[in-house]
């Protein structure tokens, strides 16, 4: 659709930094939680991308402001009409609308209409593959992002929207792990404890003490670079003793930091994946 110019896109995938989605997977065998974090913007050939770690694309992602196209930067030089970076979909497509992926393969609005998340009513687009070299599909509610995925062929993994934060708002669950409350005794003060164990693989312990009731507790997992990778708890909170477990299938080996916010406790600790 060259030239087609289209205002109302970016409300499809809101690409801000801190703008996060949490989704549940599954394929034949195994399941979990995953999310995906806008951690950072960059100009890259002039052009203004968002670093995220959508399942099955490159790391950096941008929208273009006349077409509508959310496009994939590409280090191996992308599509002969968009040099450098690979159209993932076309926003601004109506109902069977198709659009030049790279070469034959072509992506198509395969359904609009409206989709109920959160309780609440959005507007909607789907789409899939036109010839179907792949299972990749993708669905995107309006001011929320993607609430659907199925990646993979002839074993697709599903991923389903269970929470996100958009622009400073949190809709349903965004956490990747339960959380236990281990006592209602109210402790003599606030704490974090060591995780345990420590190094792990894949999982690990945490637990944490509050000695009020706090209106909004959140326990992130941050890289060695300072990037948030996983958010454990954000929620209110009753005064007690509790638990959360850090699963980090889905992480390489390395350093990370998880830092408790409480009201006005902060603290953070140190932890190590080997795996």
């Amino acid at each position: 659709m060259p030239g087609y110019s289209y205002s109302g896109f970016p409300e499809y995938l809101p690409l801000k930094v801190g703008n996060s989605w949490t989704y549940s997977w599954i394929e034949i065998s195994s399941g979990g939680k995953f999310k995906v974090t806008v951690t950072k913007d960059s100009v890259i050939n002039s052009k203004k991308y968002y670093q995220c770690n959508f399942p099955g694309l490159s790391q950096w992602f941008r929208i273009d402001s006349l077409s509508g196209n959310i496009y994939n930067y590409s280090n191996g030089g992308g599509c002969a009409y968009s040099p450098g970076e690979i159209l993932v979909d076309s926003i601004a497509s109506n109902k069977n609308d198709s659009t030049n992926f790279c070469g034959n393969v072509k992506r198509k609005c395969v359904e609009t209409g409206s989709i109920e998340l959160f309780g609440n009513t959005y507007a909607k687009k789907e789409f899939g593959p036109v010839i179907v070299l792949t299972a990749d599909s993708r669905k995107y509610a309006e001011n929320i992002g993607i609430y659907f995925m199925e990646l993979g062929d002839p074993l697709p993994t599903t991923y389903t929207l269970l929470g996100c934060v958009v622009n400073g708002i949190v809709y349903g669950d965004t956490t990747l792990t339960d959380i236990n409350q281990i006592s209602t005794k109210i402790p003599e003060k606030y704490s974090l404890s060591q995780n345990y164990p420590n190094p792990f693989n894949p999982k690990t312990v945490i637990n944490y003490e509050l000695r009020v009731t706090i209106d909004l507790v959140s326990i992130k997992v941050f890289d060695v670079l300072g990037n948030e990778v996983s958010t454990l708890v954000n929620e209110k909170q009753t005064a007690g003793s509790y638990s959360v477990t850090f699963d980090g299938i889905n992480f390489p080996s390395g350093v990370y930091f998880y830092k408790l916010t409480a009201g006005y406790f902060i603290d953070t600790k140190r932890m190590v994946i080997v795996k």
